[in-house]
This record gives structure tokens, sequence and C-alpha cells, in this order.
């Protein structure tokens, strides 16, 4: 019996201790599940905003969260990330949405904004004509305009601008179809930016106007701007002006020669001169195309008048040409007259500020009265004098169609004295040159003869100032003390230049009548 009554009392106490260590084991078990399912809570994709720790675990951490203050802006740099801040933002406006971009990207490379810059996003058009913005400002900027599907015109001139910029240019054009202008004047283009845009062009077929003037291109540019003409088939509008390009006309002429695209090349203020003009005017001459050409402010002179008067025979699609301050004396506008009068579709000819004499004006205006197949009906000769002939050729000029002309003055018609001469518009080059001018349609000894009028073979310093005034040349006191200096060789007071040449051509005229009658 008592081994049967102990028995029990130890299965008893065998099943209490393992009691125990199962109570012990339980508790361990599920403080274990706690800390996993707050582990799991953590890992949740949850907002911080919303998601709250266990109680437990705040108080077993409470003091260590509150020896480390740096993790405080935790939350704040989550919230940041949340699910909210994930979503996509609404812009009220594609305006407002390019500031936003361009003041995060200022605020990244740790610039100023530009409110000249953000007022224009959004209305098509970039201009930061004079700006001066650094390579940080120009790369803010960049950003926006590579977004901006609705730009449509660049101006970036007064900006100096390298090579890398020339690429991010690039890269917007390529990206951004609608830019049918890109302005970039005064930005030291020349050397490496001028090759890469000239790269870049060559393959692109979007512009449509291009404006790279002033920026200092010289005969070593020229294969690039050459490379832009002749493969890009896109421009129609192209402005070279205000640079340095002198020879490489000829360059610049064989690319237009087969351009089919432009139709406005502005090519004024440059250094064409010489082969450089006629390089230009052989490119005229071949291309069919062109409708305005301004090669204002060059040298063109006889060798390019010859050469453009060549050309615009065999031309019939040029409108407009601006030939002002080109040097073209009687002798170039002679050469030039061959061309303008067999030309059909040239309407306008700007020939301001050349040394034309004012008996030339009025051959101007017999050629083109005469010519039947002149299509001219604009003569612009601003700053050139006319003669007394002039007016009344261009009335019935302008009885017949309709044609304008502009000059400066016409001179007096009546003989004598020319009065109350505004010193402003009075024919002041050299005297030398006047009495060139004078005698150039008709050979010195005629001129002589004509106011000869007492045959003396000599003029007096009355009968000069006579002559001068009466061909249309009022002339100063002091520029007729010049000429008769040159002319009144013996200091007698009388001019009598040549006068056994005169003589002998006065016995050689006698000679021709006499055998004329002769025979």
């Amino acid at each position: 019996m008592a081994t049967d009554v102990g028995l029990p009392s130890t299965v008893t106490f065998s099943r209490l201790g393992t009691n125990l260590s199962n109570d012990e084991d339980i508790r361990k078990r599920d403080e274990q599940r706690h800390q996993d399912v707050a582990s799991r809570t953590a890992s949740r994709n949850l907002s911080r905003v919303s998601f709250k720790p266990p109680s437990r675990l705040l108080k077993r951490n409470k003091s260590r969260i509150a020896q480390t203050p740096a993790e405080l802006n935790f939350d704040e740099e989550y919230e940041w990330d949340s699910d909210e801040e994930m979503l996509p933002v609404r812009y009220s406006s594609a305006a407002e949405q390019h500031k936003n971009t361009y003041k995060q990207k200022c605020r990244q490379l740790g610039i100023i904004p530009s409110r000249k810059v953000m007022n224009q996003f959004g209305t098509g058009i970039v201009d930061i004509t004079d700006l001066n913005l650094s390579s940080k400002e120009l790369r803010a900027l960049y950003i926006v305009m590579i977004n901006d599907v609705d730009l449509m015109e660049i101006n970036f001139s007064g900006n100096s601008l390298t090579a890398r910029d020339i690429q991010y240019i690039s890269e917007i054009l390529r990206t951004n179809k609608t830019i049918s202008t890109l302005t970039l004047r005064r930005c030291g283009l020349s050397g490496a930016p001028i090759r890469t845009l000239a790269e870049f062009l060559s393959k692109s077929n979007t512009l449509r106007k291009l404006d790279i003037s002033d920026n200092h291109f010289d005969d070593k540019d020229a294969p690039h701007v050459a490379m832009i003409i002749e493969h890009n088939e896109s421009i129609s509008n192209l402005d070279l002006s205000k640079n340095k390009l002198g020879d490489s006309g000829i360059l610049i002429g064989n690319a237009l020669k087969d351009n089919e695209m432009i139709t406005t090349l502005d090519l004024s203020w440059n250094h064409l001169r010489g082969n450089g003009a006629i390089g230009i005017a052989r490119g005229l001459e071949k291309n069919t195309k062109l409708l305005n050409l301004q090669v204002a402010w060059n040298g063109f002179a006889f060798e390019g008048c010859a050469a453009l008067g060549h050309a615009l025979v065999h031309n019939s699609t040029l409108s407009t040409i601006d030939l002002a301050n080109n040097r073209i004396h009687n002798p170039a506008m002679f050469e030039l007259l061959k061309g303008v009068c067999g030309n059909k579709s040239l309407s306008t000819i700007r020939l301001a500020q050349n040394p034309i004499t004012a008996p030339m004006t009025s051959i101007i205006l017999q050629r083109i009265s005469t010519s039947k197949e002149c299509g001219l009906k604009e003569l612009d000769m601003e700053g050139i004098v006319v003669d007394k002939e002039f007016d009344p050729l261009l009335e019935n000029i302008q009885d017949e169609r309709l044609f304008m002309a502009r000059y400066d003055i016409s001179l007096p018609v009546r003989k004598g004295v020319v009065s109350n001469i505004d010193s402003k518009n009075v024919f002041n080059i050299d005297p030398i040159r006047i009495l060139y001018f004078m005698k150039e349609h008709m050979r010195t000894i005629d001129m002589f003869l004509k106011f000869d009028k007492d045959n003396s073979n000599s003029l007096s310093r009355e009968e000069l100032h006579f002559a001068f005034e009466r061909e249309g040349y009022p002339i100063s006191t002091s520029a007729l003390d010049t000429v008769m200096g040159y002319l009144d060789t013996n200091r007698d007071g009388d001019v009598d230049l040549i006068r056994t040449k005169i003589e002998s051509e006065r016995k050689r005229i006698e000679n021709i009548i006499s055998k004329k009658r002769s025979g």
C-alpha cells in the first residue's frame, strides 16, 4: 500500500515539474510571437503617419529614443516618401509645372532662379538676350526646355556659349520638333561651337529660321557654315551678317548652288570682295530658290558687280537684292545694269550710299525704261545725288507702270550760280574725283570745248565754277581752290590742261571731216 500510495505522489510531482517547465516555454513563445508580430507590422508598406509601434516596444525602447535625437527626424524624412507624396502632382498649367521644375533644379545646383526666365515658361518662347547666364543657370534652363512641348522659338543672343552648350541645345532641338526659330547672335560661336552646330544641323530637318550673325566667323569657320547651307533641308531664312567671311564666299557660293530651301540669305557686313564676291555671284547664277539676298556693306565693286550682272541674266527667282555700300562706281554700275535690265523676276534693288554720280542716275533710269525684260519696281538710291534729267525720266516711267525710286536730292535745272546749297547734301568727295566723274561720259576735250566760251583753249576760275554747277556738282570755294591748284600748272589763273592735246584733237576732228567730204 505504501508503495502504491507513494507512486501517485511521485507521478504528481513529476507532472507538476513538467507543467512548470511548459508554462515557462509558453511564456517565452508568447514573447517571441509578440516580437515577430511587431517586426512584421513595422515592415509593412504603411505610411509612417498612420503607423504606431506596439506600446510594449515603446516602453521598452523609451530610454534609447530619448538618448538619440537624430532619429527624431526620421518620421519627417519618411513622410516625404510617403504614399501621398509618391502620387503624381497635378499642376494647374504647364507653365506652373515648368516653374516648379526650374526651381527644384536651381535649388539642386545652388543658384537663384531668374524671375525673367520663369515668366517666359508657357509662352512658347525662351528669350534670354543679354542675360549672360552662367553654365549652371543655363543647365537649369535646359531641363525645362527639353520637356516644353509648346516651345517654338529660342533666343540666346548675348550669352557666351561653348561647344557643350551647343550639344545641349542640339539635344533640345532633336527632342522637341516644334522649335522652328533659333537665334544665337553674339554668342562667340567661332571654332568648336559652330562645328558642333553644323554637324547637328546637317542632319536635322525641323528648324526654319537660323540667326548666327555677329559671331566673328572668319574663313576658317566657312566650311562649317557651308555645311549647314549644303546639307540642311529645312532652313529657309539664314542670317550670317556681321561676320568676317571673305574669300570663303567661294565655299558659300558653291553650297548655295544646289540649295533648294533657303529663300532669304543675309550676308551683309562681311568682308566679301574680289574672289569672295564672285563666288557668291556664281552661286546665285545656279540657285533656283533664293528670293532675298542681302550683301550690303561688303566690297563687290567692279569684279563682284560684273559677276553679279552675269548671274542675274541667268537667275529667274531672285526678287530683292541689297547692294548698299559696296563701292559700286559708274563702271561697276554699267556691268550690273546688264543683269538688272535682263532679269524679269528682280523687283527691288538697293544701291544706297554707293559712289554713283549724278549723271549716272539718269542713265540708270534710261536703261530701265527702255528695257523690255526689266521687271524692276523699286529703286533705292538713298544718299545719292541725281541730276536734272532724273525727275522727268522718273515721271515718264511712273506714267507707264508702277515704279518707286528713293534718292537724295535733284539738282537745280536753271543755269548760272546755284544758291542756297545745303552743305549736308553737297557731293562732298575729293574734288579731283569730281572732275573725273564730270568727264566720265565725255572726253576731256569735249568738256573743255563745251565751257570755253571765248575759245581761248583754257578755262578761267569763273568758267570752271560754272562748269561744275552746270553739270550738277555744287562745289565749295575750298574745293574749287583744290581743283585749280591741281589743274593750273603754270599758275596763271586759267586751266590750260593738255592744251597741245586739245589742239591736236581739233586737228584730228578737222581731218576726219575733210576726209568725209572728199569721200
